[in-house]
């Protein structure tokens, strides 16, 4: 007669801890606002965490990306003759 032994193994379940956020939301808030032509790299430089997380960070503040350039009011004597 073989004897056969149930093993189980037994988990328990924990809330996963989570990382508060590591950008102050308010200091990117306003360094976004003083600065609207910024890229996500300049301000991580400046605040500290990486790219993904201001990239983030920005989104949970509902900020969009966009590819903005400086358009002249008037155009130049070049551009008039074309």
């Amino acid at each position: 007669m073989s004897q056969t032994s149930h093993e189980y193994l037994y988990f328990e379940i924990k809330p996963r801890s989570w990382r508060p956020p590591v950008v102050n939301l308010q200091d990117l808030k306003q360094k976004v606002e003083m600065n609207t032509i910024t890229s996500t790299c300049k301000l991580s430089e400046e605040l500290g965490p990486s790219k993904d997380t201001i990239y983030r960070a920005l989104h949970n503040l509902q900020k969009t990306r966009k590819n903005s350039r400086e358009v002249p009011y008037e155009l130049t004597p070049q551009q008039t003759n074309q």
